[in-house]
């Protein structure tokens, strides 16, 4: 092989192993299995990141509400708690899990979360992934998102707005898209407005 596509293999090597998203996995049975079975979920966050129960809300509510928009899932509950749940709550499928851990430095904040959509009847899992990163607390882009978060949650969160959404949002992009089945389930996608 010529030496300048050695050369540029390992670029792309090396600029892959960067990613926000450093893995991800989706069951290969998930079309006949759960793209139809496992679509309402609730999302759990836990342990708290930094001891920030807040930040643990923040990472719920901002996973809640991607998914909802971005996927067919219909996303119904999102909270913080000390431990991950052993039963999932009644009319739902699939457990979102975030387990994320932070270091909280000056101007930025580093964050990692391990996440995994887990079916409610057996806990098996459908989806995987981990991501990483470091992000500053202040950030234009998001700088209208951070402000509504701060009005809902308290001002404690806008410095992890960031972060967060930057992260979740490029490894929520990784879940698979479900299939609502009736008319029943679009309406209840239609009525959760988000």
């Amino acid at each position: 092989m010529p030496t300048r596509s050695l050369a540029l293999i390992a670029l792309a090597l090396l600029a892959g192993g960067c990613g926000t998203v450093r893995s991800s996995w989706i069951r290969p049975d998930y079309p006949a299995t759960d793209r139809t079975e496992t679509v309402r979920l609730q999302v759990i966050t836990s342990p708290a990141p930094a001891d920030v129960p807040e930040a643990c809300e923040l990472m719920s509510l901002v996973a809640r509400r991607y998914t909802n928009q971005k996927r067919d899932f219909i996303a119904k509950v999102n909270r913080c708690d000390q431990t991950p749940p052993t039963t999932c709550d009644e009319g739902i499928d699939g457990l979102l899990l975030l387990e994320p851990t932070a270091e909280v430095q000056e101007t930025k904040i580093a964050l990692k979360v391990e996440a995994k959509l887990l079916r409610c009847k057996d806990r098996e899992p459908i989806w995987t992934a981990t991501g990483a990163g470091r992000w500053p607390k202040s950030d234009d882009k998001v700088k209208e998102l951070a402000a509504t978060y701060g009005s809902e949650l308290g001002a404690v969160v806008i410095p992890w707005v960031p972060a967060t959404f930057h992260l979740l949002r490029a490894m929520l992009d990784t879940l698979p898209m479900p299939a609502l089945m009736g008319e029943e389930a679009v309406m209840e996608k239609i009525e959760l407005g988000e």
